[in-house]
């Protein structure tokens, strides 16, 4: 009987262990999205491309450079930008195909573009959140970089 309980606590300790991770691991993930955030509002190129990994392929076939140069013409096109996200959704971590750490992170996002005060939705349609997912990949020096996004249609005024 004592083994049956002692295993119990140690399932429930674990369990709870576990869902402060997975919370911490909500936190660190939210604050790299805010301060993503702020690289792109301040449009800031350099800062706001150094989120994404040099390997960045997603579904479309877009590669990094263009990327880039989606984003430098976005700067570009556009005098501030605001993003508000929610509902931020973190996996476990993975190990891909070639044995790299990574992490998806789900949320729903909203972009507005401001040309001369005009606001123009780039993700998200009439106040609606689009559903989209960031893939992450730790690299050297311990840090995560997207490597592909999924959920983007491609209408975002690119």
């Amino acid at each position: 009987m004592k083994k049956i309980i002692f295993a119990l606590i140690i399932i429930f300790v674990m369990g709870l262990v576990f869902q402060l991770i997975r919370k911490r691991g909500s936190e660190y993930f939210s604050n790299y999205l805010d301060k993503m955030i702020q690289a792109g509002e301040n449009k800031n190129l350099d800062e706001f491309t150094d989120f994404f990994s040099i390997h960045y392929s997603d579904e479309n076939g877009i590669n990094y450079f263009y990327v880039k140069k989606i984003i430098e013409s976005q700067f570009n096109k556009y005098d501030s930008f605001e993003a508000v996200y929610d509902n931020l959704d973190v996996s476990k971590y993975y190990k891909d195909k070639s044995g790299n750490t990574q992490v998806d992170l789900n949320l729903d996002v909203f972009v507005t573009g401001f040309r001369e005060g005009v606001p123009v939705e780039i993700l998200g349609v009439s106040g609606h959140l689009d559903n989209i997912t960031l893939t992450l990949r730790k690299s050297f020096p311990n840090r995560w970089k997207i490597v592909s996004i999924k959920g983007i249609d491609g209408n975002t005024g690119y």
